[in-house]
């Protein structure tokens, strides 16, 4: 049975019912902010939106490089749980709070936003007592309601397989710009780091004054892929490996080109990016470049005459659009 992930509010306060503050305090006004990604952790959030949603939750800004208080968050993955301590230090470097919080969500998200409701509590200002005259009993303080942050779109889970559906346009291999389909499978490695396998096939082509030739291609694409951790809503890969294909060519008139396959070997270089749209499916998006250091120059013979069809080029543009299944 999957677990359901506790909303942030909830894993904020399960920590206050668990830990309390050392001992009272003055209000902390401003603090130093650092937010540590330990084991496992590479795909939480960057520090920049921990301190929008305190900000938020605050109404203020606390942050401040010159607070002599310090604030500090270190989140772990371990046992597939997230693992965040959160610590309050003063000027002499004595812990003044602390919190330990855990989460079993997917993603790291629902516990940044704990770690950030977390801290805003502990910056807040407590509710004043009202005053208590003689032989009675001050009611206790009713604290205001607070509104858990509404969670963004997460972005494609990284520690899953994705195979690919797109449409391509490549240009230089063939006579002019040409479209096919391509379908690709990704497998991580790490949390940044992915291989990658690709099959496309681009339908013949005709070139020539009368359409005397045609020309298509079929070719298999394998490398690697980086992912670093960067403070966007999906996700981004820079791509490299080694292009090896075939290119088709056919003769329809007197001048003879002699049909068959050729081969077609380039070093490939891409972009891409991962879109999430519902559940495991996302769109995918990519530009690339191919250098090409296997290539044709295609002659027709027309009687003792030899006749320049085309030339393929060393260096190469691709492009695509699809969807991508997680699973």
């Amino acid at each position: 049975m999957t677990r359901r992930a506790l909303p942030p509010l909830l894993v904020a306060l399960a920590a206050l019912a668990r830990t309390h503050p050392l001992h009272a305090q003055e209000p902390v006004r401003s603090v130093s902010f650092a937010w540590v990604r330990g084991d496992g952790a590479d795909a939480c959030p960057a520090h920049t939106r921990v301190m929008s949603a305190v900000r938020a939750q605050l109404g203020r800004d606390p942050f401040s490089i010159t607070a002599s208080v310090a604030a500090e968050a270190l989140v772990e993955r371990a046992n597939d749980r997230w693992h965040a301590r959160l610590r309050l230090r003063d000027e002499t470097g004595a812990v003044r709070f602390e919190r330990d919080l855990t989460d079993a969500s997917p993603t790291c998200d629902t516990l940044a936003d704990a770690v950030a409701l977390s801290l805003a509590l502990s910056l807040a200002p407590a509710t004043p007592t009202p005053a208590q005259h003689d032989g009675e009993i001050a009611p206790p303080a009713i604290p205001p309601p607070l509104t858990a942050p509404v969670a963004p779109t997460p972005p494609p889970p990284r520690d899953l397989a994705h195979v690919e559906l797109a449409a391509e346009a490549i240009l230089g291999p063939l006579p002019r710009l040409a479209w096919g389909t391509s379908l690709r499978l990704d497998v991580p490695l790490t949390t940044r780091w992915r291989v990658f396998g690709a099959v496309g096939f681009e339908p013949e082509i005709r070139t020539g004054d009368l359409g005397e030739w045609a020309f298509g291609m079929t070719r298999a694409t394998a490398g690697v892929c980086a992912h670093p951790t960067l403070p966007w809503r999906f996700d981004f890969g820079a791509c490299a490996g080694l292009s090896a294909g075939l290119i088709h060519a056919v003769t329809f008139g007197r001048a003879a080109l002699e049909p068959g396959n050729y081969p077609w070997i380039a070093a490939s270089l891409d972009a891409r990016a991962t879109i999430p749209v519902v559940a495991n499916v996302s769109l995918t998006l990519s530009l690339g470049a191919l250098m090409a250091f296997v290539l044709n120059d295609f002659v027709a013979r027309e009687g003792a005459l030899d006749r320049p069809v085309f030339r393929q080029n060393v260096l190469n543009g691709s492009a695509s659009a699809g969807l991508s299944l997680a699973f």
